[in-house]
């Protein structure tokens, strides 16, 4: 008698420590009337923190707020292609709870205004690209803008003054858009290849002290009309400034170290100086910019790339005595070329001047 009353009390003790942990999921399960509202417009996925992303907009609003919360937890972030190919959504405004927009979010939509919050640090791939956007402000909290996020917005012609934590700048991510003016934060040590390719209304560039580096084609076909580096620019990439048609006024800092190649190719400047810690000018760098006329080559550099001044209006040039190679038709085509000082001697010569495009008689060797 006594074992029985010992095994009927342990069941009931059982039975108690299962049923709170039944009653707990059955009330998470349920879904409030609100939640269900939302559920007609948008399917929601849940994150390993509990909280929301979401996932699918299948409403029919032209304007849309993202709700903060779903079922208790905050919604966090706009999912990858939410929103993408839209053709009902104009409008969209963020709630503060919201971190992250996803890649390819509003992709191809009509989205014409968003309004985004403190607090969202990312925005993805292509997450804008091809949107009918004409204006934004990015928030302080920014910290990445993803490859192509804003590519070929057309619409898009702002003055981009971007803010201060903001790191990266991804590849292409203004490429084609109309964007008027822009100011790089002190925050931004990269600007990777083609962000600023293509954006023909583009004619003023602040760039910002500990700024390293300058992707190639970041401005190129872009119409800005002059660039000054900052001291902290090592590197001028492929093409960066190729085909900057009203770029006329250019100024090197002491630091930069190379030239790439057609890095400043068909620009229109007049004269330029370059400084005597650039060591290679590589190909093309200046070939076809017909308005050159003024070339200073500084002590320090020590190679001239093929055809590096083709086609440009210099009457002289003076050669440094570092110089120890020129490659072909580095000078051709300078119809205007009428004389060149080589502190090179003419014995420590390694190259033809015919070769280069000039001819001999026009050097004088000092």
């Amino acid at each position: 008698m006594l074992k029985n009353k010992i095994l009927i009390l342990a069941s009931a003790v059982s039975g108690l420590s299962i049923l709170p942990i039944t009653l707990f999921s059955s009330s998470c399960d349920k879904t409030s009337e609100k939640d269900k509202e939302l559920l007609k417009s948008f399917d929601f996925q849940q994150q390993k923190n509990g909280n929301y992303v979401i996932a699918k907009y299948k409403g029919n609003e032209e304007n849309v707020n993202i709700p903060f919360e779903f079922k208790g937890k905050k919604v966090e972030a706009i999912g990858a292609q939410a929103f993408a190919n839209n053709t009902v959504v104009k409008s969209i405004i963020l709630p503060e709870s919201i971190k992250e927009i996803g890649a390819s979010a509003f992709l191809n939509s009509i989205l014409d205004k968003i309004t985004l919050n403190e607090g969202l640090a990312t925005i993805g791939e292509s997450a804008f690209e091809g949107t009918e956007i004409a204006d934004i402000k990015l928030p302080n909290s920014l910290e990445q803008i993803g490859n192509r996020a804003f590519f070929g917005c057309r619409k898009l012609e702002i003055d981009l003054n971007l803010n201060e934590g903001l790191t990266t700048i991804g590849e292409e991510a203004f490429s084609k858009s109309n964007i008027k003016s822009i100011t790089l934060p002190n925050t931004v040590k990269t600007l990777v290849k083609k962000a600023f390719l293509g954006c023909a209304n583009l004619t003023n560039v602040s760039l910002n002290e500990g700024l390293t580096t300058i992707g190639e084609e970041a401005f190129s076909e872009s119409n800005i009309k002059s660039i000054t580096l900052p001291n902290t620019v090592k590197t001028l990439g492929k093409k960066a400034f190729l085909g900057c048609a009203n770029l006329t006024n250019v100024s090197l800092n002491e630091g930069l170290t190379t030239i790439d190649e057609g890095t400043f190719f068909q620009t229109k400047m007049q004269s330029i100086t370059i400084p005597s810690s650039v060591t290679k000018i590589e190909k093309s760098a200046f070939l076809n910019c017909s308005a050159l006329e003024n070339v200073v080559l500084n002590e320090g550099l020590t190679s001239i790339g093929q055809a590096a001044f083709a086609k440009s209006a210099i009457n002289t040039i003076t050669i440094p005595s570092t110089v120890t190679e020129i490659n072909k038709s580095a000078f051709a085509l300078c119809k205007k070329l009428t004389s060149i000082k080589s502190k090179v001697k003419q014995a420590d010569i390694k190259w033809v001047w015919a070769e280069l495009g000039v001819d001999e008689t026009i050097v004088v060797y000092e």
